[in-house]
């Protein structure tokens, strides 16, 4: 990793976020932060739509971006431009829904079972004493060349869409900053062309592999964390819709060994791609 270097971007969200966690009823939740992967393949996908979209170009896509660029997760960021320490606590705060309901074209009435609500990360604070202000988030990336397919990282970061529901014009972002060689990510953890510095007592935020020991990780049991790759024999209209392996994985656990711990985001599509690995 020495080629490597590591750049901090701040996020303005256009539109809600959909960052899908699973379903809760009739509720599409979401998750309050931007999971790492998502990123991964967000790039993969407009590369591919840039290059011709065929489900070659995208198969190209994950490939290429598999190979220049490890990014971490984005979390929501305090005044101070600095990752908020009670993000995880005051989910009220960040998260609302939108509610949808499909109809029979013959009948002009509801679908049986068709009405249910998609959670998303909201564009503003909706309550606490930052009601009504722009949310922002605060994600960071390791990568070796200062333009991706010609481009440069900024111009790909403005552009990408994130999380679900794009049909119903969510998942819209803006890049308000970007910040290369910067040595710490937005206030949480040391970080340098190795990977990202934890303390003991700190968080290691997102989803870490369960390859990191109990000794090393505390309070955050193992839960299941859903692949999703891209099964090419579809054609087209298949990219995305394959289901793949579930990791077990440790969501937002606390550092607690003794000495500093160094933590990367896995390389490799699929299952574990973008989760923290030790390095």
């Amino acid at each position: 990793m020495t080629n490597h270097r590591f750049a901090a971007f701040t996020l303005n969200l256009v539109t809600p976020l959909h960052l899908g966690s699973g379903r809760a009823g009739m509720v599409a939740k979401s998750h309050a932060f931007v999971p790492a992967h998502l990123f991964s393949y967000a790039l993969a996908a407009q590369y591919g739509r840039r290059h011709g979209g065929q489900p070659t170009d995208f198969e190209t896509g994950l490939a290429a971006v598999n190979a220049a660029v490890r990014f971490g997760p984005a979390l929501v960021l305090n005044d101070q431009r600095q990752i908020a320490a009670d993000w995880l606590d005051q989910p009220q705060r960040y998260l609302s829904g939108q509610h949808h309901v499909a109809l029979e074209l013959d009948t002009r009435s509801a679908a049986d079972s068709a009405l249910f609500e998609t959670e998303y990360l909201s564009t503003h604070y909706l309550a606490g004493s930052d009601k009504g202000k722009p949310l922002r988030l605060g994600g960071g990336m390791w990568f070796a060349e200062e333009t991706f397919a010609g481009r440069p990282w900024q111009d790909w970061l403005n552009e990408l869409r994130l999380g679900g529901e794009l049909k119903s014009g969510l998942g819209h972002i803006r890049l308000a900053d970007w910040q290369p060689d910067r040595t710490d990510f937005h206030g949480w953890g040391r970080t340098d062309g190795q990977g990202l510095q934890l303390d003991s007592g700190q968080h290691l935020w997102g989803a870490a592999l369960d390859s990191i020991p109990d000794s090393v990780l505390s309070d955050a049991p193992l839960r299941p964390w859903l692949g999703r790759s891209y099964d090419f024999s579809r054609g087209h209209g298949g990219f995305g819709r394959h289901l793949d392996r579930v990791a077990l994985v440790r969501l937002h656990a606390r550092y607690i060994h003794s000495d500093p711990g160094r933590f990367m985001p896995a390389r490799r599509t699929g299952w574990q791609w973008g989760c923290w690995e030790p390095c």
